[in-house]
């Protein structure tokens, strides 16, 4: 089951904003995004934008990572972009799980503090039952999407083309590129 990503909606976001109590133009956030990462001038700017329309004014700090991680671990921040490579050298997601959404790991950027998601990771981690594990992550995110601590705006992907003179070659299921004795060329 996955989850569904949120749908564009200015009205509906204009009227959460007035259900929450605050007022057009009244609220003024800060988007970090670090220069390190091209991409991110840009879509820091569509963000801006689109905050805009529903009256909402970010200004952006942009800098290098290095210059922004001391707030963005401390939690000073009230928008922050990050690239982040979950699951590209073990397919568990237990380590980031743990080091990102847990109260007293090195990486929770969110500053997410819960000790039942704490106690369920706790328990992953000692689970040799590969679905049994599987069973605690999805609940796990199921709690994170629910409770929106992160939002994620894209997930690249890589692409790779295959002529069918190629032998012996398996797209990676996280996107590595690996060359094998077995790979040739007709």
């Amino acid at each position: 089951k996955g989850s569904k990503p949120a749908a564009f909606d200015v009205a509906k976001a204009k009227a959460l904003l007035a259900e929450a109590g605050i007022a057009p133009g009244s609220l003024t956030l800060e988007l970090l995004a670090y220069s390190d990462k091209a991409e991110f001038k840009d879509l820091s700017a569509i963000i801006q934008e689109q905050l805009k329309a529903i009256g909402v004014t970010v200004n952006i700090r942009l800098a290098a990572y290095a210059a922004l991680e001391p707030d963005m671990l401390a939690g000073k921040y009230d928008i922050a972009l990050l690239s982040r490579s979950h699951l590209t050298d073990v397919a568990d997601p237990l380590a980031f799980l743990t080091s990102d959404y847990t109260c007293k790991r090195g990486y929770n950027l969110s500053q997410f503090c819960d000790t039942a998601m704490d106690d369920a990771l706790a328990k992953a981690a000692g689970e040799p039952d590969v679905a049994k594990r599987h069973q605690i992550y999805a609940a796990a995110a199921t709690t994170l999407q629910e409770r929106a601590v992160n939002v994620f705006i894209i997930h690249e992907r890589g692409s790779d083309a295959v002529s069918s003179k190629v032998k012996g070659y398996a797209l990676h299921p996280l996107y590595h590129y690996t060359l094998t004795a077995g790979l040739a060329v007709d």
